[in-house]
C-alpha cells in the first residue's frame, strides 16, 4: 500500500527534491515521512500539506509565466533568436 503523498508525486512529477525544498526539510527526511509505516503526526501532515500547497503556487506561477512567453512567441516559434533574449 502507498501513502497518498507518494502516488500525488508521481502522478504529477513531483520529486522528492522539490517537494523537500518547499517543506524546508531534507529529501532523507522527507521521505523518512513519506514512507515510514507508523501512523503521521498532525505535525507531518500539515507539514506536508503546505509542501504541496507551495508547490502548487510555484507551479501555477512558472506555467503563467510559460503562458506569457507563448503569447509572446507564439508566431515566431521556429525563427532562429538569441539564447540571451531567454534569461
Amino acid at each position: 500500500m502507498n501513502r497518498t503523498m507518494r502516488l500525488l508525486r508521481h502522478k504529477h512529477n513531483i520529486s522528492y527534491v522539490e517537494l523537500s525544498k518547499a517543506a524546508e526539510l531534507s529529501t532523507q527526511r522527507l521521505a523518512q515521512i513519506e514512507l515510514n509505516p507508523d501512523t503521521s503526526t498532525q505535525y507531518h501532515r500539515d507539514l506536508v500539506r503546505r509542501a504541496f500547497l507551495r508547490v502548487i503556487a510555484a507551479r501555477r506561477l512558472a506555467l503563467f509565466a510559460l503562458e506569457q512567453d507563448f503569447e509572446r512567441y507564439k508566431d515566431r516559434l521556429l525563427d532562429k533568436t538569441q539564447k540571451e533574449d531567454f534569461a
